[in-house]
């Protein structure tokens, strides 16, 4: 059984290396040059750069785990520094989607809960994080700098957590780099002043990971049950604030497969469906009750969901699947009405992809160069329009390519780790990482046939910047490392 295992790991970090070789091939050669203008191969001199340069700062700067206490104090500054610097001097004007998150927490926050956009008739999940956001605009007050603040906060409690779940799943030196690689993340540290819901939502979801991957780990059953139930509560939180939180309890499932310490197949799929059920009733248990209480202040029902639409503009070869006017028109032509909008949306989408298979396949790449080839989202949205111009804001606008160029040139760093990272990883067999490639591996699918942004992609890399600590450790180490025995099989089994 456990030679089956180890076959079946290797296989997915297999696939796991191929998709991410095509990611990084197409950020070099398709999608760089394509939103830069810059010829692939400066691209991939600027990208090696970097590359060198973290390998070299690994190597020779950060040769050894840090105590943690010092190690806490350098990724404060580190995170909190530049961001709060960004967000001093860029302030962003809320438009599309972020004006209505902050139009309506302002709202929210005077008790004015029923002045909704109607668009939330069709897609419910957009009151969730202005509800949440609303709650801290009461307390702080309604101003755009009480949201950055907190996107500040939890973008630092968010590389505590990358720190604590590299460290559970690797080792310590590999958490420490997963978090600094996020601290120096230039999209993640100019989408800052950006009143997006990615901040919060991506620290109560990597905080159910983590209570999840603890929960595994224990021996009393006692502990286990909380750990659990705690790791349900926060994806109950994560999912009423974007509703795709939820691929965590098939993944979940798949991996207890291979973490339980149960003899025979049979025994781990009785425990894997045990465990997730337990979970699903607390998950379903707080979310029926976080959806209940919004229902009542604002007649809108969370708990319903459905991807009709958004499956309708992924399907559409001319825009590259990406938002557009002519599928943005089924809202009004069947007047905001969440059940025949998305059937209706389904059934066109479906018609396209039968209709012209051979395009849709085409569609795919296009769509996969902008979800995983495409780092620009930062720089994209947090100059895209700026409420308070000043000298060093007009002079960020004017080099916005030159920040789209070290975006790119970064995030192929982190895509070239990872690579190599999942390749180390076929050597040493680590069941504790698959939810990392089982989260990238969902947004790969689900998205090949939904709407796409690049921004989209944030909950996959954030993840992967685990696998990309670990790679670039391996490169700038001389010994393997070497994780603890209790953690690793031999290829005998």
């Amino acid at each position: 059984m456990k030679k089956i295992a180890a076959n079946l790991y290797k296989s997915s970090m297999f696939v796991t290396v191929v998709l991410l070789l095509y990611a990084l091939l197409l950020a070099i050669f398709v999608r760089t040059p394509g939103l830069v203008n810059y010829p692939a191969y400066l691209i991939s001199i600027a990208s090696f750069f970097v590359i060198f340069s973290l390998v070299l700062s690994v190597r020779f700067l950060w040769n050894r785990s840090v105590n943690d206490v010092l190690f806490m104090i350098l990724l404060m500054i580190a995170v909190l520094l530049p961001r709060a610097l960004w967000i001093m001097f860029v302030d962003t004007k809320p438009f599309s989607d972020f004006d209505l998150y902050h139009q309506y927490a302002l709202n929210a926050s005077l008790g004015k809960f029923h002045l909704w956009d109607k668009t939330v008739l069709v897609f419910p999940h957009r009151i969730g994080f202005p509800l949440l956001l609303s709650f801290f605009y009461k307390i702080f007050g309604g101003s755009l700098l009480t949201a950055r603040i907190l996107n500040l906060f939890f973008s630092f409690l968010s590389a505590v957590l990358l720190y604590l779940i590299g460290n559970e799943i690797f080792q310590k030196k590999v958490g420490q780099i997963a978090a600094l690689l996020f601290s120096l993340w230039p999209s993640q540290i100019m989408y800052n002043s950006v009143i997006a819901s990615e901040h919060i939502f991506i620290f109560f979801f990597l905080f159910s990971l983590y209570f999840y991957i603890l929960a595994i780990k224990k021996q009393m059953r006692s502990l286990k049950a909380i750990y659990f139930a705690l790791s349900a509560l926060f994806l109950s939180i994560s999912q009423f604030i974007r509703p795709i939180a939820l691929m965590l309890i098939p993944i979940f499932f798949l991996s207890i497969l291979f973490l339980s310490t149960q003899p025979g197949w049979r025994r781990r799929i009785l425990h894997g469906i045990k465990v997730v059920s337990f979970m699903t009733v607390v998950f379903l248990l707080f979310f029926g009750i976080f959806c209940y209480i919004a229902y009542q202040l604002t007649g809108i029902n969370m708990f319903k969901s459905s991807s009709g639409y958004n499956l309708l503009v992924g399907t559409n070869v001319k825009s590259n699947g990406v938002y557009n006017d002519e599928d943005a028109r089924i809202l009004e032509e069947f007047h905001y009405d969440f059940d025949t909008v998305h059937h209706e949306a389904q059934k066109r989408a479906i018609h396209r992809v039968l209709s012209s298979p051979l395009n849709f396949m085409r569609l795919l790449e296009k769509k996969y160069a902008i979800m995983w080839g495409d780092d620009s989202y930062g720089a994209g949205w947090s100059l895209h329009d700026i409420s308070h111009p000043n000298k060093i804001s007009n002079k960020l606008v004017h080099h916005k390519l030159s920040l789209i160029v070290l975006s790119q040139c970064y995030y192929i760093a982190v895509l070239f780790f990872a690579l190599f990272g999942s390749l180390f990883a076929l050597k040493e067999i680590n069941f504790y990482g698959l939810p990392i490639l089982l989260v990238f591996w969902i947004h790969v699918v689900a998205y090949s046939f939904l709407e796409v942004q690049s921004r989209y992609h944030y909950p996959a890399i954030i993840l992967l910047l685990i696998l990309s600590a670990y790679g670039l450790v391996k490169i700038s180490e001389e010994k393997e490392i070497c994780l603890p025995d209790r953690y690793l099989m031999n290829k005998s089994g």
